[in-house]
């Protein structure tokens, strides 16, 4: 059965976004790298879904949609990131690119 954790993603950058999820009392950040430029984008109601926090190390791929009024995105390995943006963002994009996992 999926386990989820709430938690935010945004961008910080036309192409770098930030990540972070309390998992077990422990926070995890998924923070990366996108091969092609986007809106500016935030999403403080994010959910993560994963099977194991296994799944929740090293450097991913990812492939994902944001916009107008939504995030998804997948991670190779399984896990997903999803939520509605903050406010929308025209035009919506894909989401191609890595990210790498790390505690806090």
């Amino acid at each position: 059965m999926p386990l989820t954790s709430l938690g935010f993603i945004r961008s910080t950058g036309a192409d770098v976004f930030t990540s972070s999820f309390l998992v077990d009392g422990v926070i995890y950040h998924f923070i990366g790298r996108l091969s092609a430029t986007t809106k500016l984008f935030t999403c403080y109601n994010a959910t993560l879904t994963y099977n194991s926090k296994d799944d929740l190390t090293a450097t991913r791929q990812v492939k994902g949609f944001v916009g107008p009024s939504t995030i998804s995105m997948e991670i190779d390995n399984g896990p997903t990131i999803s939520g509605t943006l903050d406010l929308p963002i025209y035009p919506p994009g894909d989401l191609d690119g890595s990210g790498i996992w790390n505690m806090s």
